[in-house]
């Protein structure tokens, strides 16, 4: 029997999907399109990361770029404040966060990681 997890379900082609990983089927025993039998049980707990205090700070300071955070998709904001809080190193905290704040308004940030590839936002067309 396998311990107790905390995992979250998506909902796709109108079905609910519970997603298993490899350490998670290795404990259950259980080989990729096994069949499983698990108990779901509602998780009340907040999911939201705090926002980092130098990206609060950031986005106070470029009031355009804060627009832009706004008006993202409710998981975009939770995924860019999980990333920063994520980082170990200060000086990586700043880079990524002025990454953020770059890329928030549009402009090309250097090197950018996997969590900005996909555009933040629709930007309107330039006129010709």
């Amino acid at each position: 029997m396998a311990r107790p997890t905390a995992r979250r379900s998506s909902r796709y082609a109108g079905a609910w999907r519970l997603h298993l990983n490899g350490g998670m089927r290795q404990a259950a025993d259980l080989e990729p399109g096994d069949i499983a039998s698990v108990t779901v049980e509602f998780d009340p707990t907040p999911r939201a990361t705090p926002m980092p205090p130098l990206l609060l700070d950031a986005l106070a300071a470029a009031p355009n770029a804060r627009v832009a955070y706004d008006a993202l998709s409710p998981s975009r904001p939770n995924e860019i404040r999980r990333y920063v809080a994520s980082l170990k190193q200060e000086a990586s905290v700043r880079r990524n966060v002025e990454r953020v704040i770059a890329h928030l308004l549009g402009e090309d940030a250097p090197t950018l990681h996997a969590l900005m590839r996909r555009p933040l936002m629709r930007r309107p067309k330039p006129e010709p």
